[in-house]
């Protein structure tokens, strides 16, 4: 068997704060859209790469709940204010 091979991986050096995370999709990509203070960043991934990311946080979650406890917490509610009924264009009939 060969070894693995190493790869160096660059880091800005700098912490960045993860403040919100906005996720859309069609079909073929999924979009992050993350804000840590700065300018926001966008973010796009198969639904396969997503799905790895998704799977990642579970494992890492379970295990940060293993040592530390249970996590409560919930996905954040719609706000009020623009409905999917209203984004668009409208059409007189």
């Amino acid at each position: 068997m060969s070894d693995p091979q190493q790869q160096q991986i660059p880091i800005d050096g700098h912490a960045h704060a993860l403040m919100s995370v906005l996720v859309n999709f069609d079909e073929e990509h999924f979009q992050l859209l993350m804000m840590s203070g700065g300018p926001a960043r966008l973010y796009v991934a198969s639904p396969k790469h997503a799905k790895r990311l998704m799977l990642l946080l579970q494992k890492q979650l379970a295990d940060y709940e293993a040592k530390f406890g249970d996590l409560k917490t919930a996905l954040a509610a719609a706000t009020k204010g623009t409905t999917e009924e209203e984004v668009g264009f409208k059409v007189k009939k």
